[in-house]
């Protein structure tokens, strides 16, 4: 039996999280590719410059807020026998390394690529995705993302980057934010997507069961 997290939506609509679910076929892909090959990881890296003075209490309060806001970013892959995502059990700040550096721009973000390079993502470990703030002046910061692809790819977290500044913004300028409510959560495209996979496995079974049922007709030659 799956046990569910109840939250409200802003509309007051009664939403349930799953506590754990599986994962989507392309997952399953990268899962058996990190499994069964000598690669390190299926990750991808990014660094990003940020101008302007960053605020290191609210940065984290939004890291925080997306994280509650996509079950993906909640969940830990538990990886013996069929692989599944099971949430964590407390709730913790989004884990978010901080570094201060003296040198110039290019060092620091050569020195970024080289610890991303050696860095591993572990498959059982939460988080699947690791976020480093580096501050060069006051003005000037750096952040690295390192993620498996099991967990987002570089796309999808463009999106989680733009509401994260957007959160971000608004806690600067003491303002409520209002993002759109998320009326579907990644469990509920793997539901659907299994279940279509499903029907479409009777019906491909159904059909040859026909097939092989007709009597046999020697071909003409």
């Amino acid at each position: 039996k799956t046990n569910h997290q109840v939250v409200k939506t802003k509309d007051n609509e009664v939403k349930t999280l799953p506590d754990k679910f599986y994962l989507s076929p392309s997952q399953k892909g990268f899962f058996l590719v990190n499994k069964f090959t000598q690669e390190k990881d299926s990750s991808w890296k990014a660094i990003f410059c940020i101008k302007g003075e960053i605020n290191l209490s609210n940065f984290q309060n939004a890291l925080n807020t997306i994280m509650k806001r996509h079950e993906l970013l909640q969940v830990t892959l538990v990886t013996e026998n069929i692989p599944y995502f099971e949430r964590i059990k407390e709730t913790k700040d989004f884990p978010l390394l901080f570094e201060e550096k003296d040198t110039s721009l290019d060092i620091t973000i050569k020195a970024l690529l080289e610890e991303l390079e050696k860095e591993e993502i572990k498959l059982n470990q939460w988080t699947l995705i690791k976020l480093k703030l580096v501050k060069l002046s006051k003005d000037d910061y750096l952040l690295s993302i390192h993620s498996h692809h099991i967990l987002a790819d570089a796309f999808s977290f463009l999106i989680l980057t733009k509401e994260l500044f957007q959160i971000y913004s608004k806690l600067e300028k003491k303002q409520e934010f209002d993002l759109k409510t998320l009326k579907n959560q990644f469990s509920d495209y793997v539901a659907l997507v299994n279940k279509e996979l499903e029907l479409e496995k009777v019906t491909s079974l159904n059909y040859w069961k026909k097939v092989f049922e007709m009597p046999y007709q020697k071909p003409s030659l």
